[in-house]
């Protein structure tokens, strides 16, 4: 996520690199499609992305 890129358009970005995925026949596990995209929120984010890391679902994601 760039400096004042809204998460609207980041996570907008995001699907289309699933949908780009998706197209050429690969299918990431839905973590990694959770895991990554969260690593990369900007710091302004960093209380929402630790709490959504605390969940039971997302204890496999680690946090950078």
């Amino acid at each position: 996520m760039q400096k004042g890129e809204n998460v609207t358009s980041y996570l907008t970005m995001i699907q289309g690199v699933r949908d780009e995925l998706a197209a050429i026949g690969e299918k990431p596990y839905e973590s990694v499609l959770v895991c990554i995209p969260l690593n990369g929120f900007s710091k302004e984010w960093r209380t929402f992305v630790q709490v959504i890391f605390g969940r039971d679902t997302l204890s496999g994601c680690i946090s950078i």
